[in-house]
This record gives C-alpha cells, sequence and structure tokens, in this order.
C-alpha cells in the first residue's frame, strides 16, 4: 500500500502545475546559460576587440598626421626664416627650400593617406578640416613661396610669408589637439 501511494503522489507531483513549472524553468536555465550567456560573452569580446582595433587605427592615425603636418609646417617655416632680417642665410635658405623640395612629395602622399584614413576613423568635420588645411596650405605658402624663391623675392616680401608660416603651424597645432580630441585621445579622456 505504501508503494501505491508513493506512485500516487509522485503522480500528482508530475502532473502539479508547479512541477511543470519548475521543469520548464529548468529547460529555460540549460538553455540560457548553454546558448544565450555563450553568445552574449562572445559579442562583448567581439565588441571590445572591434573598439580596441579602432582605438589602435585611430592612435597610429594621430601620430601620423601629428608627424606628417607639424614636419611639412616646419619645413615651410625654415624656408622663409632664412630669409627673414633677423637670420638671413642664403646658403641655409636655399639648403632649406632644397630640403621641402625633396620631402614634400613624399609628405603629400602621406597626408593625402591620412585624410582618407580620417574619412573612416574621425568625425566627417575632422576630415573635411584635414582636407582643406592641405588646400590653404598650396595657396598661402606652397604656390607663393615657390613664387618668391624663383623671383628671388626680397627680404620685406618673405618676412610676410614668414609670418603667414607661422600661423599656419600653429593652426597645423591646433588641428592635431582637435584630431585628438575628436578621437578622444587626450590626456583628460584617459582619466
Amino acid at each position: 500500500m505504501e508503494k501505491k501511494e508513493e506512485k500516487s503522489i509522485l503522480a500528482k507531483t508530475i502532473r502539479s502545475e508547479s512541477f511543470v513549472e519548475k521543469i520548464i524553468l529548468l529547460f529555460a536555465t540549460a538553455i540560457i546559460s548553454g546558448f544565450l550567456i555563450p553568445y552574449v560573452t562572445n559579442e562583448i569580446q567581439r565588441t571590445r576587440l572591434k573598439n580596441e582595433i579602432i582605438l589602435q587605427a585611430q592612435s597610429k592615425l594621430l601620430d601620423d598626421a601629428s608627424k606628417t603636418l607639424i614636419t611639412y609646417e616646419t619645413l615651410l617655416a625654415d624656408i622663409s626664416w632664412f630669409k627673414t632680417s633677423v637670420a638671413y642665410d642664403t646658403a641655409r635658405h636655399q639648403k632649406a627650400f632644397e630640403k621641402y623640395s625633396e620631402d614634400a612629395v613624399s609628405l603629400l602622399s602621406q597626408w593625402r593617406v591620412e585624410s582618407l584614413k580620417a574619412r573612416n576613423l574621425t568625425s566627417p568635420k575632422i576630415s573635411a578640416d584635414l582636407d582643406s588645411f592641405q588646400m590653404k596650405m598650396f595657396r598661402l605658402q606652397d604656390t607663393p613661396m615657390n613664387q618668391l624663391h624663383k623671383n628671388n623675392g626680397s627680404v620685406t616680401e618673405w618676412e610676410k610669408q614668414h609670418i603667414i608660416n607661422i600661423k599656419m603651424l600653429t593652426e597645423a597645432n591646433s588641428l592635431v589637439i582637435q584630431l585628438a580630441k575628436d578621437m578622444n585621445i587626450t590626456k583628460n579622456s584617459i582619466e
């Protein structure tokens, strides 16, 4: 008789709503822990990896663009500096002009590549600013300086050009700072 009662209790328990709910919860938990948790974990890891890759690319862009822009602008400032009344030195001016002439093509190529990368790694504004700064450099520096050099410009003309070159160097520095801020690669963003 005890066995019959045990079977009857077991049968009642199996048929009860709470038992069915508990079994459903048990299967749901197994499914969630077996499939959903690993999926979510993988998605989190994939997102972290993607963010790390983007951050590395942005850091490289910042390093490369900084080097290219500041080098380019410094080369231009050197040319005009040695034709000012303060530092007048024709031989060093010629040497600076030749150095610029040698390096300009590769620096411009790098600048263009960095501008293309910026389209994917920065805001549209910063990307456009990099492009427009290059056009401004041609208009205010490269073309006028080649003309001054070709026409053997006066000290006064070179001094005016040097003022423009220093302003452009300052603007290049600001552009690099804006690039870092745009990509959130600053000392303040790390803290």
